[in-house]
């Protein structure tokens, strides 16, 4: 456990279930600290993220401990995590490798969950630089069936399934300095609906227009929006997920009002070519595949 939340973390238990013979496991009790300050960094070169928190249960039933030994395989009939507080933290800074052309070792190399469920959890993400993005939801909720993952050994490429899924995400703030927050009040997903949707979005300023000058060194867009909802039908989570590509059969947005002011006393920024948007479309990281796109009462104002 220590291995999989970070090299300094400290991991206590309040007391564990055990029947080997039937494969059930039951943690009570978990707390996960990380024994770092804001000034230590060394612990980036050798992963990008450390986990924190505590969780009030974690159940495992039908753990095969034959195939975990032998084929390096999780194959279990359920998984149930109870009350996840977790913070992850990262760092901008890159692991360094052991070797060059030398193959990371996996601890496993296939998991197989008949049926997950994590609820009444919390999560936060932050980096160890102040100034970076950072996020907190507030509460998530999340189930699925028939989950089969396959990490990345030797030749063979990450892939990951599942049947069925179902995850709730409720009040997740981000923070995007040094101008912005983003608010979301509710997230939801649902498979095979095929359904991402989110509710309430609203992208804010901290600074306002007479004063976002003072975080900014050249003249910029300042754009602050809010949107009644925002989702995606007929999306396809198998090809998001393996293919990086993002296939939907609609896109509705509903019920935005967007500003964009633009301060011109500020200075020009060095000389760039700025591409036009279907260049921008074309250099997009992900394959992008709409049948149709439904813009429901979009209202746009814009000041200099």
């Amino acid at each position: 456990m220590e291995q999989a939340a970070g090299p300094r973390s400290h991991i206590t238990i309040g007391s564990v279930q055990l029947d080997l013979v039937a494969g059930d496991l039951t943690w009570h009790d978990l707390r996960i600290e990380q024994r770092i300050d804001s000034a230590d960094t060394s612990w980036t070169y050798g992963r990008s993220v450390l986990i924190a928190g505590h969780v009030r249960r974690i159940s495992v039933k039908g753990l095969s401990i034959w195939r975990l030994l032998v084929w390096k395989t999780i194959d279990m009939r359920s998984l149930a995590v109870m009350g996840p507080q977790l913070e992850l933290i990262t760092s901008d800074r890159k692991g360094q490798d052991d070797g060059e052309g030398k193959e990371t070792k996996n601890l496993v190399n296939t998991i197989r969950v008949d049926s997950l469920s994590l609820d009444s959890g919390s999560l936060a993400w932050r980096n160890v630089r102040p100034d970076r993005p950072s996020a907190v939801t507030q509460r998530f909720t999340a189930s699925a069936t028939g989950i089969h993952v396959v990490l990345p050994h030797r030749h063979v490429p990450f892939t990951f399934k599942f049947i069925t899924t179902k995850v709730e995400l409720d009040s997740t703030v981000a923070g995007l300095p040094p101008l912005y927050d983003l608010h979301v009040a509710q997230l939801r997903i649902a498979h095979p609906d095929s359904i991402l949707l989110l509710k309430g979005i609203a992208l804010t300023s901290r600074l306002g227009p007479q004063d976002y000058g003072k975080a900014i060194k050249y003249e910029t867009d300042l754009i602050t929006f809010r949107s009644d909802s925002i989702g995606l039908r007929g999306l396809d989570f198998a090809a998001l997920l393996n293919e990086k590509s993002l296939r939907a059969g609609e896109a509705r947005i509903s019920g935005t009002d967007l500003n964009d002011y633009r301060d011109k006393t500020l200075r020009d920024a060095p000389f760039k070519n700025k591409p036009l948007p279907a260049r921008l479309l074309r250099k997009l990281p992900f394959t992008l595949c709409l049948d149709s796109l439904v813009v429901d009462r979009l209202n746009v104002e814009y000041n200099e």
